[in-house]
């Protein structure tokens, strides 16, 4: 029974048990290889693994080719894509997959943690933040907008820190202009994430002081 062991495939991965999952996973193919999911699954079991190989990327051709409206044959193109450090490749089949399913959280979730690896720190909150817009318990999307404003937020101590040495050693009016300097660069940065945040930057916002008391703890003071 190909959808007992799809399930067994599923149990495995959950538990922590990458070959084990990747084992099922390819036994319900090998029972049954006509459906979609039975390629599927073999490509999130690798995809979850880590260990993506040219008969993962043979089932996400075949699953795209018996199914190719179906959502979730891109969004496990987009992960297999993504373990293989192909993120422009993966973006695109997330976004394939949200225009079969506007609401699929996993390719959103996964789209913005692209964005958040790219720098892109305003399109991660928005992707995240969204998430949350439509399931607030989702503790996954909340942790996620968090080291989205933890990587923000280390920009800005960064641009304060280089400005605070720089002044330290200069004249008055040199200081004046590192901090103006310092002061427009955050500024800059603040509404670059405001514009690429859109709607959802009050949450984000919301989300900072965490951030900020994580940071305060991984950078104490020094007296």
């Amino acid at each position: 029974d190909s959808h007992a062991w799809r399930l067994l495939s599923l149990c495995y991965s959950r538990l922590g048990y990458p070959d084990q999952a990747r084992e099922a996973a390819r036994s319900a193919r090998s029972i049954d290889p006509g459906p979609w999911l039975n390629h599927t699954i073999v490509a999130n079991a690798d995809a979850s693994a880590r260990l993506v190989n040219d008969d993962t990327r043979a089932s996400v051709t075949e699953a795209i080719r018996l199914a190719p409206n179906q959502p979730d044959t891109h969004f496990a193109a987009g992960n297999v894509a993504r373990v293989s450090r192909k993120n422009a490749e993966a973006a695109r089949h997330y976004k394939r997959t949200l225009a079969l399913d506007p609401d699929h959280p996993g390719a959103r979730n996964n789209l913005a943690l692209i964005s958040m690896r790219r720098g892109n720190a305003g399109g991660a909150v928005a992707g995240f933040a969204g998430i949350l817009a439509q399931d607030p318990n989702s503790e996954l999307a909340l942790r996620n907008l968090r080291a989205a404003g933890f990587n923000a937020l280390r920009i800005v101590y960064l641009v304060l820190i280089v400005a605070l040495i720089l002044s330290e050693s200069g004249s008055i009016e040199a200081r004046i202009l590192v901090s103006a300097v310092a002061v427009a660069t955050v500024a800059g940065y603040v509404f670059w994430i405001r514009h690429r945040a859109g709607i959802y930057f009050g949450r984000f916002v919301r989300s900072l002081p965490s951030n900020g008391r994580s940071l305060v703890r991984r950078y104490p003071s020094r007296s």
